[in-house]
Formats: structure tokens, C-alpha cells, sequence
């Protein structure tokens, strides 16, 4: 078998691999930059979802108690997962707490760290060069550089999601237990930091269950252990227990303390705040607004005992905003409709500007009218910077998703399937976690880790027709 048909294999180890850090060099440079003007106009590390963290760590560093409350006697928290909470008490225990710097200059390494991380998942599937071209495009996403600006836990999660992407690869590559369980291990674990995770597990069940074919096996460098039936099914069953036993005791902790078995019940807030009230803006045709809240907070209060337990709230909530919902099936639909372009298309208007002293803020798609009233009123509203920056973020964004369709097909086409749709499996995943009519652009930031690892196979460099005789061989 040829070097080439194992395109991550070189002589050069990953650390002494000097376009690794060339990439890392861009990526610290662009966040450091961004930090360092922050820092200079005084920006706020906080936004309006930054208490939501900020309490259950002051909670926790006083009283051993995640909590949403400020004061004793602390209720359970159970809206937020603890891990990005259990890493802001860390970082205060240490540098004190509500100390902004230290906690920003922590997310930046995390963020440079993700980028490496990145580079080294794309090298053993498209090579040096492919890899390159990820890192790249990772470090220069200005989504992914102003992020760990925030008390926010979009860039951990990132983090998060570059390591496991990680190991999936090598999980791909070889099918070993060992990989399989690392796997599994930090999927459990990320999905304390953003509960998006605990549906990843599925993709490598799924790529657990396909079998290979042994000059897939072969092409692909693996260890040749493709596995029968009883293995295939005994690491799908490990891979999907070993995450739900990790994150079992924090359910049944909020079963104990708040008649919940959900891990978070983010999802119920959300609803009642923002989905519902988008729907209901849209089927009236009305631009959103805070009265359809109050509406259905009021709805909601009426049908709560006063005696009803945080799950029962929640739960009720919830059901109100269903029941909303379910009536109006097609405002709904454009409400998610709105949201999936959000997510997938529009550019972010915030973050760098933000950084950068334009503080302005501005809706994009809520509420009733026309697109062309829709881009009209947008264009209309913002400052210079803020409209250059949002036309480098389309132009990029834009490339991205091109460039891995493109790589998505060429992984195709050299024998590497497994690895390309598993990583089209987690894009997904991401993206049925995230979608929701009121999605914002950070959102958008895991989805980024497998993207560009796809994009970066659009690089995958050529073998000469010689070679591949040898190869298929």
C-alpha cells in the first residue's frame, strides 16, 4: 500500500508539523487582536443570557449549589446544564470572582486550542494540505474569534466539539474500543457544557453499526478489525450507555430537587419566551414584540397551582406553547423556516462589531413582511463596520458551505464514505439541536468544527494515476 493512500501519514509527527502552528499563529493572532480591542473600548463581557451562568457559579463557589438565585436559600438550578457554570466558578476560584479578564484570556487558549484540534482531526482523513485549509478557515471565522470574548459558553462548547470530532476521526479510521469509549466519554461530558451534545453519541452508533468492507478497511489504514455483527452492536450499545451514564446523576438530581427528569429545562423557556411568541407574531402578522411574552406567561401563570414544583412550571409552560403551536401549523413552519436561514445563511452582525465599539444590535428575520422590506430595513440600520464585517461573514460562510460539498464528494470518491458521512451525520445533529425560530447566528459556532473539516477534503491533494493502480491494487 502506497503513502498515499493514507493521506495524514507523513515523517513529520503532528507537534513538529510547522504548518500546525502557522495555523495556531493566525488563530491566536486574530482573537488576541480582538481581545486586545475590547479591552481598549471598554466593551462588556456580559450579554443578556450571561447571568444564566454567571449565578449558578456564584451559587456554587458560596454554597456548593447551582443555583439561579443570588442570595440564600438557594433553589436548584435547573435551566442551565452545569458545565459551563462549574468552569466559570473554576476560573473565578482562582482569579477571583466576576474577574472578566482572566476568564476571557482562558477562552482564548481554548479557541486557539480548538483550531489545532481541527487541524489535527482533517490531517489523517485529506492530509497536511486539506488540513491547512481547515485550520485556516476555523481561525480567521470571526463568529469563532469574538465568541471567547463573552461569558457565554459558545467557545467551550466549540472546544468541546473540535475534540470529539477528534476522536471520532480516529474512531473512524480504526473502529477500536479504545477510541469508542473516549468517544463516548466526552459526549457525556460535553453534554453537561451545552445539551446539543447528547445527541452525538447516535452518529458514531450509527457508524458503529455499518459494516466495511476490508479494502475500505485497508484504504482507510485501520487496524483490519472490522468486527461481525455482535461486535458492531456490542460498541453501538457502549457508545450510546456510557454517555447516558454520565450524565444519569445530574436527572436524577433534578428529579430529586425539582420533579424534573430532564437534564435542562432550557427548552421549555425557550418555547414560551421566544418560540411561541414568534409564532404567534407571524400568524397575526404583527413584528415581534414582548406582549405576545406577556400573553402567554399570563396563560401560563393561570394554569400553575401555587404549590406546583419547578418541573410542574415547566412543564406547563411549556405545554402552553405547544398547544399554540399545534394550532397554527403554518406559522409555525415559517417561524422555523426564518430560523433554519438564520442559521444557515445569514452572517454575524454583532460579535466583532461589538468588540470593535459599534454597539449597535438590530433584528434580522422576526415578525411579519417581505424579504426584500427584511434586507431593506437591515441594510438601512446599520453602521459601516458593522455592514463591511457582515459581507466578509456571507462571503466566507458562503465559501465554507461550498467548499464542503465539494469535500464531502471527494471524500466520497477516494474510499473514505464512513468518515464522510459521519461527519455530515454530526452537521445534522448540530443542526436539529440548534434550529429554532429564534435562532441566532452563535449558534451557528460547532456547526463550524465539522464544516470545515469538510471543506478542507475539497484540498485533498491528487494522486498521480500511477499511484492509484498501485492503490486499488
Amino acid at each position: 500500500m502506497s503513502s498515499e493512500a493514507r493521506p495524514g501519514e507523513s515523517g513529520t509527527s503532528l507537534w513538529r508539523d510547522r504548518r500546525l502552528w502557522l495555523v495556531a499563529a493566525v488563530a491566536l493572532a486574530v482573537r488576541a487582536g480582538l481581545l486586545a480591542a475590547a479591552l481598549g473600548t471598554g466593551v462588556t463581557a456580559e450579554l443578556p443570557d450571561s447571568p444564566s451562568y454567571e449565578h449558578p457559579a456564584q451559587s456554587f463557589l458560596a454554597a456548593g449549589i447551582f443555583s439561579q438565585d443570588q442570595s440564600p436559600p438557594y433553589t436548584i438550578d435547573i435551566l442551565r446544564t452545569p458545565g459551563y457554570p462549574l468552569f466559570l466558578a473554576g476560573v473565578w476560584r482562582a482569579w477571583g470572582v466576576g474577574n472578566h479578564v482572566a476568564l476571557e484570556v482562558i477562552q482564548v487558549v481554548l479557541s486557539v486550542l480548538a483550531v489545532i484540534l481541527v487541524y489535527a482531526a482533517a490531517r489523517p482523513l485529506v492530509g497536511r494540505r486539506g488540513a491547512v485549509v481547515a485550520g485556516l478557515l476555523l481561525a480567521v471565522s470571526g463568529l469563532s474569534a469574538a465568541l471567547p470574548c463573552y461569558v457565554l459558553g459558545d467557545a467551550l462548547f466549540q472546544f468541546w466539539m473540535a475534540l470529539w470530532l477528534l476522536l471520532l476521526v480516529r474512531y473512524v479510521v480504526d473502529r477500536s474500543w479504545v477510541n469508542l469509549l473516549a468517544v463516548a466519554v466526552v459526549a457525556g461530558l460535553g453534554s453537561y457544557v451545552r445539551p446539543a451534545g447528547m445527541l452525538l453519541p447516535g452518529v458514531v452508533a450509527l457508524v458503529a453499526l455499518w459494516p466495511r468492507a476490508e479494502s475500505r478497511r485497508t484504504a482507510a489504514g485501520g487496524s483490519g478489525q472490522g468486527g461481525g455483527l455482535g461486535r458492531r452492536l456490542g460498541q453501538a450499545v457502549a457508545v450510546l450507555l456510557v454517555p447516558a451514564l454520565i450524565l444519569f446523576p445530574w436527572m436524577v438530581r433534578n428529579h430529586l430537587g425539582a420533579d424534573t427528569w430532564e437534564p435542562t429545562v432550557i427548552t421549555s423557556w425557550t418555547m414560551l419566551n421566544f418560540r411561541a411568541p414568534e409564532v404567534k407574531s407571524i400568524a397575526e402578522g404583527q413584528v415581534f414584540n414582548h406582549e405576545a411574552q406577556t400573553e402567554f406567561f399570563a396563560e401560563a401563570a393561570a394554569r400553575t397551582p401555587a404549590n406546583a414544583t419547578p418541573g410542574e412550571r415547566s412543564r406547563i409552560g411549556g405545554a402552553v406553547a405547544l398547544e399554540y403551536m399545534r394550532q397554527h401549523p403554518w406559522a409555525t413552519a415559517r417561524a422555523y423556516a426564518n430560523g433554519a436561514v438564520t442559521l444557515l445563511l445569514l452572517p454575524d452582525h454583532w460579535g466583532v462589531p461589538h468588540l470593535l465599539g459599534v454597539t449597535e444590535e438590530g433584528g434580522l428575520l422576526h415578525g411579519g413582511g417581505g424579504w426584500y422590506e427584511k434586507a431593506r430595513a437591515m441594510l438601512g440600520r446599520y453602521h459601516g463596520v458593522t455592514l463591511a464585517y457582515m459581507a466578509w461573514e456571507t462571503a466566507w460562510l458562503g465559501l465554507v458551505w461550498l467548499m464542503a460539498l465539494a469535500g464531502w464528494l471527494r471524500l466520497r470518491r477516494r474510499g473514505q464514505a464512513a468518515a464522510a458521512n459521519a461527519l455530515v451525520l454530526v452537521v445534522i445533529c448540530l443542526l436539529v439541536t440548534a434550529l429554532g425560530p429564534e435562532a441566532v447566528t452563535r449558534y451557528r459556532a460547532p456547526l463550524l468544527v465539522p464544516l470545515v473539516v469538510l471543506a478542507g477534503a475539497m484540498w485533498w491533494q491528487t494522486t498521480k494515476p500511477s499511484q492509484d493502480r498501485r492503490v486499488s491494487a
